[in-house]
């Protein structure tokens, strides 16, 4: 693992987000202050299917031969996709859970960026807030950017959806009387 030197700006970047603002506001941050950059995203090996007690697991094959490798070509495409293709960001993948990873990152760096969590990654939400606590430098965590509203094909396909479930529900069913209208 490299620990970046004294004053570096270190990034956690989602493996499903790629964490393109954090990447952005990060990079503008370091610039203006004359600080390195480093992306860093936290890889786990796949792990083989559970088995039912006393039997051991069929040996089976799940996921890609080198998940650092697949891991390393997905973080430069991320770094690539939100800074462009001529950076110079310090991508870094390292094995493990992302709040240990980014709390040993974060002995020499002047600052952590994360990319704002997700309303559905409970695991996200708790990686920030535990993170917030228990760095060693101060943590930026990026805003959740607003929903765009739903589009007018959305909003008819809910109405129409939710007829067809209404009627349905209200259908007769065969020896049963049907509803009686309002209920």
């Amino acid at each position: 693992m490299t620990i970046p030197e004294m004053g570096g700006v270190v990034v956690g970047v989602s493996t499903r987000s790629g964490s393109p603002t954090a990447l952005q506001w990060a990079a503008d941050f370091a610039h203006e202050r004359g600080l390195s950059l480093h992306a860093v995203m936290a890889w786990r090996p796949s792990r083989a299917p559970a088995a039912p007690a006393m039997r051991p697991p069929i040996p089976t094959v799940h996921g890609p031969a080198d998940p650092k490798a697949t891991a390393d070509e997905k973080l430069r495409k991320y770094v690539a996709a939100a800074l462009g293709e001529d950076n110079e960001v310090d991508c870094e993948t390292l094995r493990g859970s992302p709040g240990p990873v980014l709390r040993r990152m974060s002995k020499n760096a002047t600052l952590i960026v994360l990319g704002s969590p997700r309303d559905t990654n409970v695991s996200a939400h708790r990686i920030a807030a535990e993170l917030v606590v228990q760095a060693d430098c101060p943590v930026v965590v990026m805003p959740r950017l607003p929903r765009p509203a739903p589009s007018k094909a959305k909003v008819a396909g809910k109405k129409i959806a939710s007829a067809a479930a209404k009627a349905a529900a209200g259908a007769g069913r065969p020896g049963r009387p049907p509803r009686p209208p309002g209920k």
